[in-house]
């Protein structure tokens, strides 16, 4: 109870921390705009009472000088909207979830259960994916994700999988013990759900018992509909039952 305690503080100063610094962004870029406004005025009234010569050559640097803040603001408001990103395809970047951009691991919604820590030397990768970005164009203060995995494995190792997702189960910082949905419906093949619809978060795996395949699914906010995830592992009316909903109307076993 305590450690859960803990985690939740050490957790909550994480998120704060987050969030600290994209407001101070956003402050540092009304600042900007003030400094650019205020150098505007100043250099227009120091031309007044000047001669037409003294004008030309005030008004070309002062011009250079606008030019050039209002150049680093653009620039500035570039990097602060569309932010730090990564992408790759690169199975052997598996399980890598640091050193991308800031606040990269610790801006997700989740541990990702999910997702296997290792993959078994038997396996076949049929798709990867990953992509992270902390721009505010996509998720304002929090950070957008994209990780998507589809393998195949032998018939031990996918039951071994299969008993590992349906044993999945969290303990809450108030002690409430909680586990994934499991359901046939919503989705074409059998899944289990482990977040759904909170800020627009979604994490999953779908399991092909025919094919002996899983694919493993998470989205954090941008949804489903924006990500690369194939149409038929994507949701088709799913919608958690009630009774697990929280109090956003969404599903999560990490809150």
């Amino acid at each position: 109870m305590k450690n859960d305690s803990a985690n939740k503080t050490i957790s909550n100063i994480t998120f704060s921390n987050r969030h600290a610094k994209k407001l101070i962004f956003l402050l540092a870029a009304l600042l900007i705009i003030v400094l650019v406004v205020v150098i505007s005025l100043t250099t227009e009234k120091l031309h007044v009472g000047y001669s037409d010569n003294t004008n030309y050559f005030s008004e070309s640097a002062s011009n250079s000088a606008n030019v050039e803040a209002e150049g680093g603001f653009i620039r500035f408001m570039i990097r602060l909207l569309v932010g730090d990103s990564h992408t790759t395809r690169d199975i052997a970047e598996y399980g890598n979830y640091s050193g991308h951009m800031e606040f990269e691991q610790e801006g997700m919604f989740s541990t990702l259960d999910i997702f296997p820590k290792e993959l078994p030397p038997a396996a076949t990768v049929k798709d990867y994916y990953y992509f992270c970005n902390n721009g505010m164009i996509r998720g304002l203060f929090d950070n957008s994700y994209q990780l998507y995995l589809v393998c195949t494995y032998t018939e031990d190792d996918f039951e071994l999988e299969k008993n590992r997702l349906t044993s999945i189960t969290r303990t809450s910082y108030n002690n409430e013990e909680r586990k994934p949905i499991i359901t046939n419906e919503g989705f074409k093949y059998p899944a289990i759900i482990t977040l759904f619809g909170y800020k627009n978060s979604f994490e999953y795996a779908l399991l092909d018992e025919e094919a002996r395949t899983i694919a493993y699914v998470f989205a954090q906010s941008m949804g489903i509909e924006n990500s690369v995830v194939p149409l038929k592992y994507r949701p088709s009316g799913f919608k958690p039952p009630e009774n697990v909903l929280n109090e956003w109307g969404s599903f999560a076993i990490y809150k």
